[in-house]
């Protein structure tokens, strides 16, 4: 038999041997905090340790996303609260929770996985209640009743981000190229190709960025491809087309340019008819069918340009204010509008135009862009605070009523000029100026001022 002693002897000397270096090594490596300064870097790098599964770093990251962010940010707070929980930490997540609830922001977290210990807590049921207490108060007068005995809570604030769950998705920083005097005129994705489309507006021409590129490269220019000012572009990648809307800003020679996707060659120029001038084409979309729609936001229109026809045909004018963006979706005969009061449901087929209806309380944000994810309508958007983010509108059987709303990414800068976004199939990428460059580029901005961009992708969920 091994005398225990010789064993004692021979293994605990060692043990410290060893153990001393591996805590030097540790406390040797700086925490991942300090990689980041700026809180939207931050923000991106919590998310990079979360998707995988570093979460101590998670942690760290979030929690200086946190205290170098905007002032009790929801979904900063939020981001803290998953990290919290993931780490161990799940009384701390309780608080954080707690606390957004008390602002009148209603979370996920009765139903997400990542907070299954927070919800094994004790104190886990009143704030399981605050957060339900919160949705009925967004629901039509009538609809639902609070639970009996629940702790009444304080009124939410007027603001629809109030009525909204925070539950970000991941998001990536695929692109951040320096390209000096550019204005976007669009963004397309090729997904053979795994290569970013972009509008040069000014420059009327169409750049290509791979994945990881810190630079562009000319795809097709205006000598070869008869561009004006490029407005708007769209890929329709069943059939390897390219898009691209161009004109002048006075209202007329506007035309729908064809592309081969993976050539940049052009196929066919469909010239807009002159009668129809003046307009301004805003938006294109392109159904599953072939169907290719442009948003004049001049006329207030939409054109339709069909599978196998040589112009495009108005639909009847649309009495609606302030034209922003249009989305196509799997069901052929249906698009959505998204416009300055709200979103409205368009019927090709009849051209009758309805409103998508929200839970009293709950409103559109000002949008930008508006596109199409499995029975959702994502939103590029400012709220009343000027605050920009990607909302997900899911919507009931019908098409025409809101049932959840969720945002989806808050991180989008207040002063990032236009937004242009894509979505590719469970991907949502958008373009915005870079935020740490000087100026601000749009379309009516002079060459000379305007700045780099970035292009992010949001990792959608397929199962919300």
């Amino acid at each position: 038999m091994t005398n225990p002693l010789i064993v004692s002897a021979i293994v605990l000397p060692i043990l410290l041997a060893h153990a001393p270096g591996r805590a030097l090594g540790r406390a040797s490596q700086p925490p991942p905090s300090t990689a980041c300064r700026e809180w939207r870097e931050c923000q991106r790098l919590a998310l990079d340790a979360a998707e995988r599964r570093d979460y101590e770093a998670f942690h760290d990251l979030a929690w200086r996303a946190v205290q170098t962010g905007p002032s009790k940010d929801p979904a900063l707070m939020y981001l803290l609260a998953r990290a919290q929980c993931l780490s161990g930490r799940p009384h701390d997540a309780l608080i954080m929770l707690e606390r957004l609830a008390a602002m009148g922001v209603a979370t996920d977290a009765d139903t997400s996985d990542d907070f299954q210990r927070t919800r094994a807590l004790p104190g886990w049921t009143e704030v399981a209640t605050a957060i339900e207490q919160i949705r009925i108060a967004s629901l039509p007068a009538g609809s639902a009743r609070a639970p009996s005995g629940a702790p009444a809570l304080p009124a939410p604030r007027p603001d629809a981000s109030d009525l909204m769950a925070f539950a970000p998705e991941t998001v990536e920083q695929p692109v951040r190229v320096s390209t000096p005097r550019f204005a976007a005129g669009g963004l397309a994705y090729d997904a053979v190709s795994r290569r970013f489309v972009v509008g040069d507006h000014h420059g009327r021409k169409l750049l290509v960025v791979r994945e990881g590129a810190d630079h562009t490269d000319d795809l097709v220019r205006a000598d070869s491809a008869g561009f004006r000012e490029i407005a708007a572009i769209e890929v329709d990648g069943r059939r390897g087309d390219l898009w691209v809307a161009t004109g002048i800003p006075d209202g007329s020679n506007w035309a729908l340019h064809k592309l081969q996707l993976v050539s940049g060659r052009l196929l066919r120029a469909f010239p807009v008819a002159a009668k129809l001038e003046p307009l301004k084409i805003i938006d294109l979309a392109v159904s599953h069918a072939g169907v290719v729609l442009a948003l004049d936001s001049l006329g207030s229109r939409l054109f339709v340009l069909r599978p196998g026809r040589t112009s495009l045909e108005p639909l009847p004018k649309m009495a609606l204010p302030g034209l922003a963006s249009v989305a196509a979706t799997s069901d052929e005969l249906t698009v959505y509008v998204a416009h300055a009061a709200g979103v409205a449901r368009v019927d090709l087929r009849s051209g009758t135009v309805l409103p998508v209806v929200a839970p009293a309380g709950l409103e559109f944000g000002v949008i930008e862009r508006l596109r199409w994810h499995r029975n959702a309508l994502l939103t590029v958007e400012s709220d009343a605070n000027g605050s920009r983010r990607v909302v997900r509108f899911s919507l009931d059987a019908s098409g025409r009523a809101v049932t959840a709303a969720t945002i989806i990414d808050a991180s989008i800068p207040a002063a990032a000029g236009p937004t242009f976004a894509t979505v590719s199939d469970d991907e949502l990428s958008y373009i915005i100026a870079d935020p740490d460059r000087s100026g601000v580029p749009s379309q009516d901005t002079p060459p000379a001022q305007l700045a780099d961009f970035i292009i992010r992708r949001i990792h959608l969920q397929r199962d919300r």
